[in-house]
């Protein structure tokens, strides 16, 4: 059966884990590894150009978790490999979480996308201090889906990050870090940079608010419903909001790098030490909704491949809200030109169907997740961000989109 009129297509399977060690095939035993040779190539060339220490890759097909495996060193001092299932930081992919859960509530009829979004958080409301914008009360719940919310973070630093969040504590009087419902509340006190549903313009903070929108509708902790409402029908159980410090770092995730050098900055966390970016630079907790999941690189593609299921398969979504799903922002300006941005999803329009994915970046991150139009879908997880992230994304990119396109003339054979 084929979803979103052959957008996607594929039925329902059991995924098995991927166990430890260097190459796993899934249920698809008859398939040859050398199949994804293709996928191979194209990580170990990019990790050498681009000094990567550490990669998982996982790739679903027809349903199933077809292939993955670990790259290089998760630990560079101890000399700790990657494994298929190592965990990493996945940046904004977590973005396609959170419109997931969205779209779910909408599913069932306790959310209506163009309500208004304020309206739903009656305790999160400008400082006394502040001088909120009038148009607030027009944001939607889709605007902010589709970044429409009128935040501009090229206007503005990103609320969400190191600068904006000691402000936060200063103007509230509040020990760092600030939460995220803090930081909503700081910048939501000084005017919008456009007016909503006008234009697309990226905002980290949008997304955050969508957690928060999830909190009170459904009456429970983001990361809860999350879990139990997106993932665990997904066959996922090892996924969670990360820590920022290494004290965090849970059993089995990944050392993370900046490339660019060992800077160090004063943590956000404790200010009197000086810390590595990725372990202070930010607070990941702040970033919960919009960048915050700690996930392996073959539970994310379970969750693709859930996500795109037939309902009465197990998939998460009803057609009708499917489409809504790859449905997105039409005024996206000079930011795209054959792209729209969907529910937590870039989306291109192809004549076969549709392909969707995102990317995420990090201090000491990089990941990638991608659906393409006949249901393959490959999560690539990274424990470093180059120093020109944007060519490198772009490098990723066009990278595994070649490998999947020979990947599938080799299952053929």
């Amino acid at each position: 059966m084929c979803i979103l009129s052959a957008v996607f297509c594929g039925g329902a399977a059991a995924t098995p884990p991927c166990s430890s060690g260097t190459k796993q095939i899934g249920a698809h035993e008859t398939r040859r590894a050398e199949s994804f040779a293709p996928f191979d190539a194209a990580i170990d060339s990019l990790m050498r150009t681009w000094e990567i220490p550490g990669t998982a890759l996982a790739i679903g097909v027809e349903g199933d978790i077809a292939y993955c495996r670990g790259f290089g060193l998760a630990d560079v001092e101890k000399g700790r490999p990657v494994e298929p299932d190592s965990l990493f930081r996945i940046a904004s992919v977590s973005k396609s979480l959170t419109g997931a859960a969205i779209l779910r509530l909408a599913d069932e009829g306790r959310i209506a996308l163009d309500a208004p979004a304020f309206t739903l958080l009656p305790d999160i409301t400008p400082l006394p201090q502040g001088k909120a914008d009038p148009r607030l009360g027009d944001i939607t719940v889709r605007d902010l889906l589709y970044h429409m919310g009128g935040w501009n973070r090229l206007a503005r630093n990103d609320p969400l990050l190191r600068n904006t969040n000691i402000m936060a504590c200063r103007v509230m009087g509040l020990e760092p870090p600030a939460g995220p419902k803090e930081v909503i509340r700081y910048r939501i006190s000084r005017p919008l940079d456009f007016r909503p549903g006008t234009r697309y313009a990226y905002s980290n903070l949008g997304y955050v608010v969508l957690g928060r929108v999830i909190e009170s509708v459904s009456g429970t902790p983001y990361e809860a419903y999350v879990s139990r409402e997106v993932l665990s029908p997904s066959g996922v159980a090892r996924a969670f909001i990360g820590g920022t410090s290494t004290t965090d770092r849970a059993p089995g995730e990944v050392s993370y790098y900046e490339i660019h050098g060992n800077e160090k900055v004063a943590s956000l966390l404790n200010p009197d030490t000086l810390t590595p970016w990725p372990y202070g630079g930010f607070d990941l907790r702040a970033m919960d909704a919009a960048a915050g999941w700690v996930c392996s690189a073959p539970d994310l593609v379970r969750f693709a491949l859930h996500l795109i299921m037939p309902r009465e398969k197990g998939g998460l979504l009803s057609p009708a809200m499917l489409t809504t799903l790859a449905q997105g922002a039409e005024n996206m300006g000079v930011e795209a030109s054959d792209w729209h941005y969907g529910c937590g999803w870039r989306v291109r329009k192809l004549d076969q169907g549709a392909f969707l994915w995102h990317n995420g970046t990090l201090p000491g991150t990089s990941s990638l997740l991608a659906i393409d139009h006949d249901g393959m879908a490959w999560a690539v997880l990274m424990n470093a961000r180059p120093a020109d992230f944007n060519a490198f994304n772009s490098a990723l990119n066009d990278a595994m989109e070649d490998a999947a396109r020979q990947t599938r003339l080799n299952l053929r054979r």
